[in-house]
């Protein structure tokens, strides 16, 4: 059976574990949200580009 103290201390050390995995969620939801920004911009980058060449160009023929 632990002691007290033992279980102070392996309480101590989940909580900063925990502090430590919401500081990461944190991070990575803040990625993810930059990485889905990046692919929206670049997706309506490629769609103008694709809409403005069958348009204006020759079209290759």
């Amino acid at each position: 059976m632990a002691t007290t103290k033992e279980l102070q201390q392996q309480v101590a050390n989940l909580n900063m574990r925990i502090s430590t995995l919401r500081d990461e969620l944190t991070t990575l939801k803040d990625e993810l949200k930059r990485f889905r920004t990046d692919v929206a911009s670049d997706v309506n980058y490629l769609s103008e580009t694709v809409l403005n060449q069958n348009s204006g160009g020759s079209g290759g023929r």
